[in-house]
């Protein structure tokens, strides 16, 4: 039985094979991470779309969670904290719900998913994902997502940098034109650098896309978009790959930047000289569905390359996303990549 009503982006997922207008094949056999069995984190009730950063010492995971306060749902970003990433706890101050890490807002942002935390001159700066409306409140696949930052003192609790979004929708051309989700931020070179899924699906986009884009920052308010898709399903040339959807980019000790991105068929790989790539992509998915609370799939990656280990965080979902949480999953570093 459904424990609540799963968030907006979850939703769309379910109609994307139908969008595609054929089965996506069954994946070749996921070569490298050992999973744990069982969820690392559930959260309250629910938790999904990880994101785990080291700071002061500890690990701090953000995930969206969902509570009902008064009978009104209202979906958010929830903090826990863990010494080994595997045993996690509620950050303090922990009552009886989730420890929320930025609340609902009012507006554009009244829900929210999908975020991406990395500490930047000593604070952590927390760019998110939000929305006004959910798909099933408008007659749309997807609903109007856009991103907004946040950041923190003290590694918890978060404060909105402004009022509304850093980074909007395009116009009927742009890849972007219904929504923008999941953002992976890194930095190099004196800029932050940003990948996001870009969605144009519904009301008559001038060219169908769901597929990763890019844009950079100098301040992370003030962001530029990169013209050109940096990978999409039917550019990767890979038939399992199907539709790209969240996404986690990190530079690795070699300098290489590694790309984790979502599928219906698991979570894939790719490596580039940079943060918008070229990627190349391992032929085979890096993580598929393994354990009955992961049965409808794994997506949502978080990564961290540490101590000679690949450390992944991921969501793991049942059928109609009816429960999800996050698994741990880890392998060697450096990864044995095909030979050309």
């Amino acid at each position: 039985m459904s424990r609540f009503r799963p968030p907006l982006h979850l939703l769309a997922l379910l109609l994307l094979p139908a969008l595609a207008g054929a089965a996506v094949p069954p994946p070749p056999t996921a070569p490298f991470f050992t999973k744990r069995a069982q969820p690392v984190w559930e959260g309250t009730l629910v938790a999904g779309d990880p994101c785990v950063v080291r700071h002061r010492g500890i690990l701090r995971m953000f995930y969206t969670s969902v509570e009902t306060i008064a009978g009104v749902e209202r979906i958010m970003i929830a903090c826990a904290e863990s010494q080994d990433g595997i045993a996690w706890r509620k950050a303090a101050p922990a009552g009886a719900g989730e420890t929320i890490a930025l609340d609902s807002g009012r507006g554009w942002d009244r829900h929210l998913e999908t975020c991406e935390v990395v500490e930047v001159g000593g604070r952590l700066r927390m760019w998110y994902a939000g929305y006004e409306r959910e798909a099933t409140e408008t007659g749309r696949t997807v609903a109007t997502g856009e991103l907004g930052l946040a950041s923190s003192e003290d590694g918890v609790r978060f404060t909105r940098a402004q009022a509304r979004p850093v980074l909007a929708r395009g116009d009927r051309s742009a890849p972007d034109f219904n929504a923008l989700y999941s953002p992976a931020v890194v930095q190099h070179q004196g800029l932050l650098h940003m990948l996001y899924t870009g969605w144009a699906i519904d009301d008559g986009p001038a060219a169908p896309f769901i597929g990763i884009l890019a844009a950079s920052s100098r301040d992370g308010v003030k962001w530029s978009k990169r013209r050109e898709p940096v990978l999409s399903g039917p550019a990767s040339g890979l038939p399992w790959v199907g539709t790209l959807k969240e996404v986690d980019l990190v530079r690795g000790p070699d300098g290489v930047f590694y790309l984790f991105f979502s599928t219906e068929c698991g979570i894939g790989l790719g490596r580039g000289p940079s943060p918008t790539g070229p990627f190349e992509l391992h032929p085979a998915p890096m993580l598929v569905s393994e354990h009955p609370w992961e049965s409808a799939g794994v997506i949502a990656p978080s990564v961290l390359i540490e101590d000679g280990r690949v450390r992944l965080w991921y969501m793991g979902f049942q059928p109609a996303f009816s429960d999800f949480a996050v698994g741990y999953a880890e392998a060697r570093f450096p990864f044995a990549w095909p030979a050309r």
